[in-house]
């Protein structure tokens, strides 16, 4: 009976574990499902983070531009208040480096907005490459498999173990009798359960 007992908890572990592998492998696909959906969320926030940044970049240059428009204005203004010719000479050289300064001041912010928006981008595409990853390996788990594979391995550890306790007559019946009780596991007329497995499971014992 301790044997049979053992056999018993030892099968009804192998269902428990194969139970486990099914929802295990379950979870674990979910789980990089999630993943691939947040990491396409992130991808999208990072793609509208890139037009912010060129559009941020496109609103400083008009800033720029127009704080130098003012400027040379003033400056334009200050010379032919004071009577001086704002065509030529030093009217003309001051204009001249406001403008250089300004559009030297634009072409940085554009570059700076070029530079933060490709940043976003490549990081857009980093988590869209994730996204990938993490589908294809969810597509890769089989719940189904991996309970097959745990429920094959422990239905040979059950089959080893029932070989080895029957092997030794712990799962043979016992006839009663004034001798005591003794084991009639393979005599004639005798087969329990445990003999008609092994005939039909492994052809042992004929």
């Amino acid at each position: 009976m301790c044997g049979a007992a053992a056999l018993a908890g030892q099968s009804f572990g192998v269902g428990m574990n194969t139970v486990g592998a099914y929802a295990g492998a379950k979870a674990q696909q979910a789980a990089l499902r999630s993943q691939a959906r947040v990491a396409e969320i992130n991808a999208t926030i990072a793609d509208a983070a890139a037009r912010n940044e060129l559009s941020a970049s496109n609103r400083q240059q008009s800033q720029i531009r127009l704080k130098g428009a003012q400027v040379k204005a003033a400056q334009t203004s200050a010379f032919a208040g004071n009577g001086i010719d704002v065509g030529v000479g030093t009217p003309v050289q001051l204009a001249t480096s406001t403008d250089y300064i300004t559009e030297v001041d634009a072409n940085t912010a554009r570059a700076n907005g070029i530079a933060a928006a490709w940043g976003q981008r490549i990081n857009a595409g980093n988590m869209r490459r994730s996204a990938t990853s993490a589908r294809a390996e969810a597509a890769g788990i089989s719940p189904g498999m991996a309970a097959a594979t745990t429920l094959i391995t422990g239905a040979t550890q059950v089959a080893t173990s029932w070989y080895g306790l029957n092997k030794t007559g712990a799962l043979s019946n016992t006839k009663g009798g004034g001798g005591g009780a003794k084991p009639t596991w393979g005599q004639p007329g005798h087969e329990g359960l445990t003999d008609v497995w092994a005939h039909s499971a492994f052809g042992y014992g004929g």
